[in-house]
């Protein structure tokens, strides 16, 4: 064999080596879900909701601003009439409708998230809900896009300082349809 072919040969080779060295299986993809005729479908701004308070000044005691929040549902099916909402959380000693309050990551004792149906100007005119897995009374609704409306608001004991920091809570719901 003569040098060119040798070297022509070998260059061949690392090539072919080079072409399957650039093969690999390196991870996979899972495509999940399932097809419902039966309940709508929970917006993406709904998904995951953030409820911003903003400063709370230490010196107001119990129950301090409200905020409104919704939860969007789009595409329900004209067979579905009514939305029935169960929350739950970790809730403070007073009792299952008092969500725990966490400051900078720390459970605060003296204090706690409530939740209201609809949109109201104070909690304590209306209906809370609670965060053991109870379902709401059913709120109707219609083919297409509906709205659920809610409102948060932070309470403390006012006989108990709250200390500085960075306020947080978290509650999970569920929804189901009839």
């Amino acid at each position: 064999m003569n040098r060119k072919t040798l070297i022509s040969s070998t260059f061949s080779a690392l090539l072919a080596v080079a072409a399957f060295g650039a093969h690999a299986e390196d991870g996979t993809i899972t495509f999940t879900g399932s097809i419902e005729d039966s309940s709508c479908i929970i917006a993406a701004d709904s998904q995951d909701i953030t409820v911003e308070f903003g400063q709370i000044s230490m010196s107001r005691d119990g129950l301090l601003p409200t905020k409104h929040f919704e939860i969007n549902l789009t595409d329900c099916p004209a067979n579905v009439s009514n939305a029935v909402v169960s929350w739950s959380g970790e809730t403070t000693s007073d009792g299952k409708q008092m969500l725990k309050a966490y400051i900078d990551g720390a459970e605060e004792a003296n204090a706690g998230w409530i939740i209201g149906t609809g949109n109201q100007t104070t909690i304590l005119n209306g209906t809370t809900v609670s965060f053991d897995g109870t379902p709401e009374e059913a709120k109707p609704i219609t083919e297409g896009n509906n709205t659920l409306d809610y409102t948060a608001g932070f309470s403390n004991d006012t006989s108990n300082v709250i200390l500085p920091g960075e306020l947080t809570g978290d509650a999970t719901y569920n929804i189901t349809y009839n």
